[in-house]
Order: structure tokens, then C-alpha cells, then sequence
């Protein structure tokens, strides 16, 4: 009887303490900042699928998305250490022009075009990818060099109009026949490129506040014990296991944009 009474008390008591942390917003928003460095560092990329739709119902869109500017550095920092030796800046070339053109074209498109339909038939695109690699083999082709800039082009234009860029990237990659390690390594780099221009532009436009800065100051030793547990888990792994586990993230990817 003893034993069953300290079973319930200490059951109960887990069960509070568990509705109390969830219950208030600043561990939550670690929670789920926790998640989203881990999921960052360990595929390269899905960090903002994850963590977006949850910060905007907490702190609001305005807060959330600068928010989510600083979040990516200090992750994307992490990853590009581990991966420095397989940073070429020349991989980098077209992909930053590319976003260049491609950014201000999907912001300003989006205003005049229906982003439901668009939306889904890129959620199309990305489910007919990755269900052909996972069932199938991986799907390999070989760009030109006008062909890398209207890609390139395509993927900041998406990063405007939906900021979902991380699987068009793996598609780039694999038409780069780059290595996992490399594919992480120019991901991590894009991503901190892109991230200094948000948080430069949101600054601008007066989105970078004083409770913005707070939170991202609260939550670095997060995102950075995130980021290393996930990028040790990731050396860990099998290349063609993680291989797929990327294509079914981005299936995922796909079926999230698909219904929301």
C-alpha cells in the first residue's frame, strides 16, 4: 500500500510539474527553441517549419520573425564550425545571387498573387520529390550554369514569398552532388547570411525590440547546447540513413504546407 501511495503522490506531482512548465509561455518558448537547434543542427535545415507556427501563437508574428532571425545564427554558427572544412565560398556564389533577385521578387509577388494556390503546388512538388527518393533512388541532375541561377533565382523567391527554403536547398545540393557534410556546410552558410540581412532589415523597420533581444539573450545557451547535442548525434549516424531521414522531412515539409 505504501509503495502504490508514493507511486501516486510521486505520479501527481510529475503530472503538476509537467502542466506547470507547459503552462508558462517562457518554457515553452524554450522548449520548443530547444527542438527547433536541434532539428537545425542535426539535418541543416527545418528549424523554422518547427519552431514559426508555435512563436506566432505565442508572442505574435512581429515578435516572432525577427525573433526567429537571431535564432538561426547562433545555430547555423554551430553547424559551420563542425562542418568549416567543407566551406567553399564559390558553392555560395549563385545562391546569394540568386536570393539577391529572388527574395524582393517573392515579398513583393506575394501581394498579388494567391499564396494558397502557389503554396500548394509547391507543397506538390516537394511531396513527388521526396516520395520518388524514399521509394525509389535519389533523384540526381546536373545544372548549368544559367540553370544554377534560375534555381538559385527559385529559392529566394520562395524564401520570400513562404521562408521555406531548406528543402529546395537539398534539391540544389543534390544537383551539386555535394556530400552531406558539404550540403550542411553551404545550408548553415546561406543561413547565416540570410539571417544577418533579416536581422539588418528588421532592425530598419523598427521589428527588432528591446523584448525580442531579451528573449533571444534568455535562450542562447539553448539553442548552442541544442545545436552541439545535434550535431554530435548527426556524426553518429549512417550517411544513408540520414539521407532519408532529410527526405522525410521534407515530405513532411510538403504535407505542412499542404494543409495549412
Amino acid at each position: 500500500m505504501e509503495q502504490l501511495n508514493y507511486l501516486y503522490f510521486v505520479t501527481v506531482n510529475s503530472l503538476f510539474l509537467l502542466y506547470t512548465l507547459l503552462m508558462n509561455d517562457s518554457y515553452l518558448i524554450a522548449i520548443i527553441l530547444f527542438i527547433a537547434g536541434f532539428v537545425e543542427s542535426f539535418l541543416g535545415f527545418g528549424s523554422a517549419l518547427l519552431a514559426m507556427p508555435f512563436l506566432t501563437i505565442l508572442l505574435g508574428v512581429r515578435t516572432a520573425t525577427p525573433l526567429f532571425a537571431f535564432v538561426t545564427l547562433p545555430v547555423s554558427l554551430v553547424v559551420f564550425f563542425q562542418m568549416k572544412k567543407h566551406f567553399q565560398l564559390k558553392r555560395l556564389l549563385y545562391l546569394i545571387i540568386g536570393s539577391l533577385i529572388g527574395i524582393p521578387l517573392g515579398i513583393f509577388f506575394i501581394k498579388y498573387i494567391d499564396e494558397k494556390i502557389a503554396g500548394k503546388i509547391l507543397a506538390c512538388l516537394l511531396i513527388g520529390y521526396s516520395l520518388y527518393s524514399l521509394t525509389f533512388q535519389e533523384i540526381v541532375f546536373e545544372l548549368g550554369t544559367m540553370g544554377k541561377l534560375i534555381f538559385s533565382t527559385f529559392i529566394g523567391f520562395i524564401n520570400g514569398a513562404f521562408n521555406l527554403t531548406g528543402p529546395l536547398l537539398v534539391i540544389y545540393s543534390n544537383s551539386r552532388n555535394w556530400s552531406n557534410n558539404q550540403m550542411k556546410n553551404a545550408l548553415a552558410s546561406y543561413f547565416i547570411i540570410t539571417a544577418v540581412f533579416r536581422i539588418i532589415f528588421n532592425t530598419i523597420f523598427g521589428l527588432m525590440t528591446e523584448a525580442v533581444v531579451k528573449i533571444f539573450v534568455y535562450s542562447l545557451p539553448v539553442l548552442v547546447i541544442s545545436a552541439l547535442l545535434g550535431g554530435y548525434l548527426y556524426s553518429k549516424l549512417h550517411q544513408q540513413v540520414f539521407k532519408k531521414i532529410v527526405y522525410l522531412f521534407i515530405l513532411l515539409s510538403g504535407i505542412f504546407l499542404l494543409i495549412r
